[in-house]
């Protein structure tokens, strides 16, 4: 199904996960969200309309969107609105060079959060919108430090038993 699915995801912002499954809706179609919720167009509409009482979308629909849309920000929000973050972790093991360009990955976003804030002060204060991107940069931070030390396992091997008497 994900090729089927070439619409561009919606640049609204929107840290509810439920306004998020509504928009799902709107981009991939309820006749798309029905096929992977195992259920009616209806029922689809129902369970991912935010005003509707009748019809809740379940963890199970989250995730089964999530997976098939490859779509994750309905995960993402509901992982921001209890204060966590989603990352992808690298995949395999890596090269000295990968690693290398992993840390100056981490020192270029903890420079980015900085300059961010520094920009966010110079009114005097830090606005929303301010906020939100500083936001972005810290979570783009974790991330990359996640990735590091994904990256430092994959390169973590076992000495043999004779070696570690020795």
């Amino acid at each position: 199904m994900k090729n089927k699915v070439a619409l561009k995801k919606s640049k609204l912002a929107c840290s509810d996960p439920i306004g998020i499954g509504y928009t799902f809706l709107l981009e991939y179609k309820d006749t798309v969200c029905a096929q992977v919720m195992h259920c009616s167009p209806g029922v689809a509409r129902n369970k991912l309309n935010p005003d509707c009482e009748s019809n809740h979308q379940t963890l199970e629909n989250a995730i089964a969107l999530s997976e098939e849309l490859d779509d994750d920000r309905q995960l993402e929000a509901w992982a921001a609105l209890r204060g966590k973050a989603m990352f992808d972790l690298p995949q395999g093991t890596v090269s000295d060079d990968e690693l290398t360009d992993q840390i100056l990955l981490v020192a270029e976003n903890f420079g980015n959060i900085s300059t961010e804030i520094r920009e966010a002060r110079k009114d005097g204060i830090i606005d929303p919108d301010e906020r939100n991107a500083i936001q972005k940069r810290v979570f783009a931070l974790v991330s990359s430090l996640m990735n590091l030390d994904a990256e430092v396992e994959s390169q973590v091997r076992q000495f043999p038993s004779a070696i570690k008497r020795a």
